[in-house]
């Protein structure tokens, strides 16, 4: 049975718990660059709108009867104002002056998902309907910024990035702290130490260095990697096609999540991927 992810946080209720449950979706969600969780810094592409197939009209409609109707229509404003209907621009929701930080995003209809630290404390995901803080609940989630409504008035958080460029902003993006990097212990195997890790995720720029897609046969796509960057240093290359970890399949956040409840203690990942149209293994040692 597919576990659903707000039955898995249920699960986890304590803040030991949750913390630690947070830390091995970072890692694992690094592994898996953006892909499935993206370290609970999520940035993946908003699915795509379907189509509005129109039908014709009626041959019968002319010109003349087609401008007289929408003349009584205009007339009697049964809808109000044009502005009054017209959906507000992301952009233009004016930013939350709660103490909140927007840490990363999952823009995927309405399994969307924000990671917000409240009033300072470590970072947590909520989900759309989700209450954030002061009867703040999440609305929306945009590629750069997540909308909450409270008391009727949509506000907005947006990513570090994005708010340092905003007139008049004092965000600025944290900078990662000093430490070892990811270093090669032989073909395909790699060490990462936790504080690597942490510095990574506490800079969503990161993120712009790989476009990673959901591929047509399952898993995601790495489609696009810039060269000397943290995904190459993992040891992926561009057209990889990321299968699986530790012998999971991992073809959604519902499937990671899933794995993410059996693993227990992470002390490796085993990442499937496919290159080349054969299948390789990469080892990822936690230090």
């Amino acid at each position: 049975m597919t576990l659903q992810i707000e039955q898995f946080f249920a699960l986890f209720g304590s803040d030991n718990a949750r913390a630690r449950i947070v830390e091995i979706v970072n890692l694992v969600a690094l592994l898996l660059l953006c892909a499935a969780l993206a370290s609970l810094s999520w940035r993946l592409l908003t699915p795509s709108l379907t189509p509005i197939n129109l039908l014709p009209l009626p041959k019968e409609t002319t010109a003349v009867s087609i401008q007289s109707g929408l003349a009584q229509i205009k007339a009697a404003n049964l809808f109000g104002a044009a502005e009054s209907v017209r959906e507000q621009s992301p952009s233009q929701v004016p930013l939350s002056s709660l103490n909140l930080k927007l840490n990363g995003v999952v823009a995927a209809g309405d399994d969307s998902v924000a990671l917000i630290s409240v009033s300072g404390q470590p970072q947590s995901p909520f989900f759309i309907g989700d209450e954030v803080s002061h009867g703040a609940i999440l609305d929306a989630v945009h590629p750069d910024r997540a909308i909450l409504k409270r008391n009727g008035v949509l506000e907005s958080l947006v990513l570090e990035d994005v708010s340092s460029s905003l007139p008049g902003s004092a965000v600025q993006t944290r900078r990662g702290r000093p430490g070892a990097s990811i270093r090669s212990m032989g073909q395909n195997t790699y060490a990462i130490p936790r504080n690597f890790i942490d510095s990574q995720l506490s800079n969503p720029k990161f993120l712009r260095n790989a476009t990673i897609v959901a591929h047509k046969d399952g898993g995601f796509l790495v489609k696009r990697m810039k060269k000397g960057s943290l995904y190459e240093k993992l040891g992926l290359k561009r057209g990889d096609i990321i299968k699986g970890a530790n012998g999971q399949p991992i073809n959604n956040i519902q499937d990671a999540m899933q794995q993410y409840q059996q693993m227990g203690s992470l002390g490796q990942i085993e990442l499937e991927i496919k290159r080349g149209g054969q299948s390789q293994m990469l080892q990822f040692h936690l230090e």
